[in-house]
């Protein structure tokens, strides 16, 4: 795995992170349920490991790819979490600004919209 591929799936997650709180309404930057930016060192390593686990499936990743995989998302996720932290607060704002100017069934229709374009389940 390239360092191209694997940035671009630290990306992902972030950008997965930021659809599902517009989505949830803007209460703080949720993945999976779970606020990202409120999370420990030890909670997010643990959520790391989660999603790790997952692509090691989907790209088929020897046990040789993993031991060289992981230390480098660990690295970058711990090396990118104050910029994380940051762009959550400022998503937040963000939701917040775009949904003072729809009405609640605008919102509710982009809600229903962005669930359906990332497969995420209705609340």
């Amino acid at each position: 795995m390239n360092r191209t591929t694997l940035l671009a799936f630290v990306a992902g997650a972030g950008l997965s992170a930021g659809v599902a709180a517009f989505a949830q309404g803007g209460m703080g930057v949720m993945h999976h349920g779970m606020l990202l930016s409120q999370k420990s060192p030890a909670e997010m390593s643990a959520h790391v490991d989660h999603v790790l686990k997952h692509l090691y499936v989907e790209i088929d990743a020897t046990d040789a790819q993993k031991a060289q995989i992981d230390p480098l998302v660990h690295q970058a996720m711990t090396d990118m979490m104050p910029l994380f932290q940051q762009a959550s607060g400022r998503f937040e704002q963000l939701v917040t600004d775009v949904g003072a100017v729809l009405t609640p069934t605008q919102r509710q229709a982009l809600k229903a919209h962005l669930q359906k374009l990332h497969g995420m389940p209705a609340s």
